[in-house]
């Protein structure tokens, strides 16, 4: 009785939490996408969506950007190249948080493209993942 109510749990909760990985890496991508479409239309009061309100944005080089309103200005003035996001794993996670990292590309016009990583780590906000903190980095 023990062992079947044991296994039980292991079957259920275990393809619970197999299933939210798969739910934490689409709506990562799901992101990166919606993001990217809204640099490329200069619609940068949009990208604000993606975060929560204390958010921290560690980027290369720069100070860091704290909470939801400053990122707009910061992507403004950072944002004109066309970034290229592509998740690769979800490291760790729990019903609430999970920390990702990604492959970063950034295409220039003038033909440049710079490679680098991302990683960040998400929280469920009304049901909604939104990027609680970020830091990237160039590989060259």
């Amino acid at each position: 009785m023990v062992l079947s109510n044991v296994l039980f749990l292991v079957f259920v909760f275990g393809g619970a939490w197999a299933f939210r990985k798969e739910e934490w890496l689409a709506e990562l991508q799901d992101i990166f996408n919606r993001y990217g479409a809204d640099v490329e239309k200069h619609e940068f009061n949009a990208t604000s969506e993606f975060y929560t309100e204390t958010a921290v944005v560690l980027p290369p080089d720069l100070h860091a950007i704290h909470g939801r309103e400053e990122f707009p200005s910061y992507i403004g003035q950072h944002g004109e190249s066309g970034d290229i996001l592509t998740v690769i794993d979800i490291l760790e996670y729990t019903q609430e948080f999970a920390v990702a990292w990604a492959e970063l590309k950034e295409l220039y016009d003038d033909g440049r493209i710079l490679k680098g990583k991302y990683v960040c780590l998400l929280k469920k906000v009304d049901g909604k993942a939104l990027v609680e903190m970020e830091i990237w980095n160039y590989n060259s």
